[in-house]
């Protein structure tokens, strides 16, 4: 099945980037500075761009990615944060952030890249609605239809690279003969409440961003992050445990200001409900005419904050990628974004996923017996300061003692660890340059993680 162009309504671009997503703008800035044509399409109306909210990013992560750094009063240093286990009888954990780690409003950092962007000279078509890729009869993808203002237009492109997040019309409708993963697993999905509520004392916590752990019992993670003005809060639970409902968040806020009574009930921002991958990038992310970066490609890990970087530098790797392939777009000269960007972030993520998935296996008791033992908060503060763990004869005396209270998670956990040599062994196994056989071998190994 394949679609052709319309003639009328048609408009073309040489690269057309789908959604306004960190790491699409990225690629399309460093690619107009080149002097290559490149527009932007995006659902959503300018003023609308970014998340109501704020999240933390690497601040080196601009420099690596060929953009140039915000103004210091645009971002502030991130804090101090502390791990409170489900049961809340302790803040074991508390740990300063990197020192490159700031947090800057959402909004703020969405329209100072549009506006890098357009001073690179890239366009921008706002009130875009995404339907589906246009693909021709040897399913390579040669644009986009989409809708304005109620009439269907199609973008004919040469390169299309989708940037229209985790649930992008782009990808759920390729060609199965792309390769490429069309929706994501439950169970790599974090469903996630976020608002900001009135701070009605000017009373914060100390310190002030405490992470809870399968808060009330609940498998995910809730947080709440003060300042004087305003409170935070996020109620996240994991995908592999059912959809996140109104109930759970009433429950959670509920708990929240029984215990911080200066949680006000007026919501100054966000109040809205949203999804986020997590888990390793899919098998495939390039084809011939298209590839994915972002959400899209499944780059967002919000357990460790690093999805913007990840993104905008996953952008920075695909623009460099298309300027060196000299207007060749097949699939065979993309592989080196996937290889590049794989070779450089994608394999520590496929290592963190095996991690997660054993911490579906972990229940609130559990937590609480890690936590309240010392056996996390001492061996955390060993990395941090030596930079490896020593095991010593106090820590393996710990670890004996609580193994009777977690006796459900033995199996689960050797069975984990037993599969991490073959985890870095495919890692490892990626072809750096594009052979068909060997892609197709490496992609049936990697799905088997």
């Amino acid at each position: 099945m394949y679609y052709v162009f319309e003639k009328r309504n048609l408009k073309v671009s040489r690269i057309l980037v789908a959604g306004a997503g960190y790491g699409g703008l990225t690629a399309a800035i460093n690619l107009a500075r080149k002097g290559i044509a490149v527009t932007v399409l995006e659902q959503k109306q300018e003023c609308d761009m970014g998340h109501d909210w704020h999240d933390c990013l690497d601040i080196e992560a601009f420099e690596k990615s060929g953009v140039r750094t915000p103004a210091p009063d645009m971002f502030r240093s991130a804090k101090y944060h502390g791990y409170i286990n489900p049961s809340a009888s302790s803040a074991k954990i508390a740990l300063p952030s990197k020192s490159s780690t700031v947090v800057m409003d959402r909004k703020v950092l969405t329209s100072y890249l549009i506006e890098c962007a357009k001073e690179a000279g890239v366009t921008f078509s706002f009130g875009e609605k995404i339907c589906a890729p246009v693909v021709n009869q040897n399913n390579a993808i040669k644009g986009v239809e989409a809708v304005k203002d109620g009439k269907k237009y199609f973008y004919e492109s040469d390169l299309l690279i989708d940037a229209a997040g985790m649930y992008s019309p782009v990808r759920s409708n390729l060609p199965e003969a792309c390769g490429i993963q069309k929706e994501f697993k439950e169970k790599n999905i974090f469903h996630i409440f976020r608002a900001y509520y009135k701070n009605t004392t000017g009373e914060i916590s100390n310190p002030s961003y405490l992470i809870n752990l399968f808060h009330m019992n609940r498998p995910g993670i809730d947080w709440t992050s003060g300042e004087k003005e305003y409170i935070d809060v996020l109620i996240g639970k994991f995908g592999s445990a059912g959809r996140l409902s109104r109930q759970d968040v009433l429950e959670a806020l509920g708990d929240y200001r029984k215990n911080y009574p200066y949680i006000g009930e007026e919501t100054l921002r966000g109040g809205i409900f949203a999804d986020i991958p997590l888990g390793k990038m899919p098998s495939m992310i390039v084809c011939d005419g298209y590839a994915a970066v972002g959400d899209s490609a499944g780059m967002t890990q919000p357990l460790n904050g690093c999805g913007i970087s990840l993104s905008m530098q996953a952008g920075k790797i695909l623009a460099d990628t298309v300027i060196s392939s000299v207007g060749d777009f097949s699939k065979s000269s993309l592989w080196k974004y996937q290889y590049e960007y794989f070779y450089k972030f994608g394999k520590m993520l496929v290592l963190l996923n095996k991690i997660k998935d054993f911490c579906l296996f972990i229940d609130g008791k559990n937590i609480d017996t890690l936590l309240e033992s010392d056996i996390v908060s001492v061996n955390v503060e060993k990395i941090i300061s030596h930079g490896k763990i020593k095991p010593d004869i106090g820590s393996c005396m710990k670890i004996f003692r609580f193994l009777p209270q977690m006796s459900s998670l033995i199996a689960p956990f050797f069975r984990t660890f037993a599969e991490m040599p073959f985890a870095i062994m495919v890692v490892h196994a990626i072809p750096k340059k594009y052979d068909y056989k060997k892609i197709n071998n490496w992609v049936k190994l990697y799905n088997r993680l």
